[in-house]
């Protein structure tokens, strides 16, 4: 598996060289055609909705290839606004289509981030393994995104005045993991807490995690907390991903649930 990655200043002059970089990078691919329309559709949605497009702003592209296809990721430079998602545009429409592109073209993507810089990673599969996805449940089966699940604890400040902080993460690909680390996490503060929330959390630490280990193996996620000094610790499902951004950001997968055959009649 190889990844390179590149810069690009915020301008819309920068779109063909996006197109160009991606061409010769994916020379002769199968995917290639279909790779080229994502990362220029990528790139115009980074600079239309993000700090991206503004005086001195960049995005970032990465191309990861691998023997079961190429991943895609353009990353922005942030915004205040809410998170991009598929807009379905009305067939008049000269706008909104972006990720509705993307989506008919890619077999799988996810956005992941968050107001200070969200990235889209689009996964093209060769043929052979576009054939073995279709017969196995979203998001299973190999694949150059692996599902796992993401650890976290934060602290609000006393005096509330600030947002949570991320002071411990951990990412790790079993669910067991996961609930060791927050038992783990939990219990080497027991002492520092007051005695109602330790009672509680040390109950979670010897029984209650069970049910948190069923629920994040059947895909939810779990959270326990003590409200002295403002403790919580989370755990849910994610989809790793080699050119995601550092760990702490949250992620969101999405998996197209029309027929591909559907989905390409209605961008054509």
């Amino acid at each position: 598996m190889t990844t390179h990655r590149r810069i690009f200043a915020g301008h819309p002059q920068e779109l063909s060289a996006v197109r160009g970089w991606t061409r010769k990078l994916l020379d002769n691919h199968p995917r290639a055609d279909d790779a080229e329309l994502i990362v220029s559709e990528l790139s115009t949605n980074a600079l239309q909705h993000s700090r991206s497009g503004r005086e001195a702003g960049w995005f970032e592209v990465a191309l990861t290839l691998a023997a079961r296809g190429v991943a895609i990721t353009v990353t922005d430079g942030g915004t205040s606004r809410s998170i991009p998602s598929a807009q379905h545009a009305a067939t008049d429409s000269t706008h909104g289509r972006g990720l509705d592109i993307v989506s008919a073209l890619a077999d799988r993507f996810a956005i992941s981030g968050d107001h200070r810089g969200r990235a889209v990673t689009a996964e093209l599969f060769l043929p052979r393994q576009r054939q073995r996805q279709r017969q196995r449940p979203a998001w299973g089966g190999p694949s150059i995104a692996q599902p796992g699940y993401r650890c976290e604890h934060h602290v609000r400040s006393a005096t509330g005045s600030q947002g949570p902080q991320l002071v411990n993460t951990l990412s790790t690909v079993s669910a067991d993991e996961a609930i060791r680390w927050l038992r783990r996490s939990i219990t080497t503060l027991l002492l520092a807490l007051d005695v109602e929330n330790r009672g509680k959390l040390s109950q979670w630490a010897e029984t209650d995690h069970a049910k948190a280990l069923d629920d994040l193996r059947r895909g939810l996620p779990c959270t326990v907390a003590a409200t002295q000094a403002g403790h919580q610790w989370s755990a849910g499902p994610v989809l790793f991903l080699p050119l995601l951004p550092p760990t702490g950001k949250p992620v969101i997968a999405y998996q197209p649930t029309c027929s591909r055959a559907r989905r390409r009649s209605e961008v054509e």
